[in-house]
Formats: C-alpha cells, structure tokens, sequence
C-alpha cells in the first residue's frame, strides 16, 4: 500500500511542477510527504527526481549553499543508482545554482559535463536546455557573440522537437541577443 500511496505522490509531485513551476513552497507539504516515504521505501530515483524539482525552485530553500548541498546528495544518488539521465539533469541545476550565485567557471563546467552526458544519451531537447542555459549564462556576461552561437545551436536541437516551450524560449533568446 506504501509504494501506491508514493507513486500518488510523486506523480502529484510532476503535476504540480508542471502546472504550477516555481511554487514549490505552496505544496512543500505533499513534497516533504514524498521524501519521507521514498527514504523509507528506498526509492531512490524517486529522490533524485524531487530532489531535482526541489533545487529548481531558488526559494524553497533557505539558502543557495543548502540548494547546493540538497543538488550533490542527489547528484551521489545518481551516481549509485546509474540512472544517467537524471545526473545529467542534476549537473544542469548545479550550473544554474552556480549560475546564480555569480561562479560562473564553475557554472559552466558543470553545464559541460551536462551536455556531454546529454549527448551520450542523445535526448535532444535536454542538449538544447544546456545550450540555453550556457547562452543565458554569457548573455549575463556580456559575450553576446558566444551567447548567440549557444542559442543557435540549441535550436538546431529543437529543430524536428515537439518541445513547444523550449523552441520559444530559445527563439526568445535569439531574438534578445540579436
């Protein structure tokens, strides 16, 4: 009864993200719910999943470190589970955590090790979040030139993609740089 009662939550969990992106802290309740069943039931890419969602949202913890720390202990789940796509992810939300802290080298070597990751599994609307995400990152750092070639590059991903969301983002991204 314990697993059906944690894939409700969970998959409640993915709703909400999807309807309500950035919210966390309005249903923080049903997400400490899932942690607590996912630890007890040792599901752990259920964690890293949630623990994903939870880092994506700069406000739900207290603190960027306590996000950092929160985004490596999923990153090592990650790791022990093998679950690649997930790590990828994760490496992506070290970069904007870092991003958004104002280390930028640090930001950038862990959107590498994303995409390279991303890559190898050849998920192609994810390359186009790192190539996103790397432009956004040189936007901030006025390398407008280097920012346009990484949005370009991420629509060439998205070119044949049905991610209707990111298409316009990166088309919205272009369009600034230009």
């Amino acid at each position: 009864e314990e697993i059906l009662i944690l894939k409700a939550l969970y998959t409640k969990i993915i709703l909400k993200n999807r309807l309500e992106i950035g919210k966390l802290r309005k249903w923080s309740d049903i997400f400490f719910k899932t942690e607590e069943l996912a630890k007890k039931l040792r599901m752990f890419n259920i964690l890293c999943r949630i623990y994903g969602i939870a880092v994506s949202c700069a406000d739900f913890y207290e603190s960027n470190k306590e996000r950092e720390e929160v985004c490596m202990q999923a990153i090592s789940l990650a790791q022990k589970c093998g679950n690649k796509t997930r790590l990828a992810s994760l490496y992506h939300n070290m970069g904007m955590i870092n991003m958004e802290a104002g280390n930028s080298e640090t930001a950038f070597n862990y959107y590498k090790k994303s995409k390279q990751l991303k890559i190898k599994i050849g998920i192609k609307n994810e390359i186009a979040r790192v190539y996103n995400g790397i432009g956004y990152e040189f936007m901030i750092m006025e390398k407008f030139k280097e920012s346009l070639s990484s949005f370009e590059s991420a629509f060439e991903y998205l070119k044949y993609e049905k991610e209707y969301s990111e298409i316009m983002l990166t088309i919205y991204n272009i369009a600034i740089v230009n």
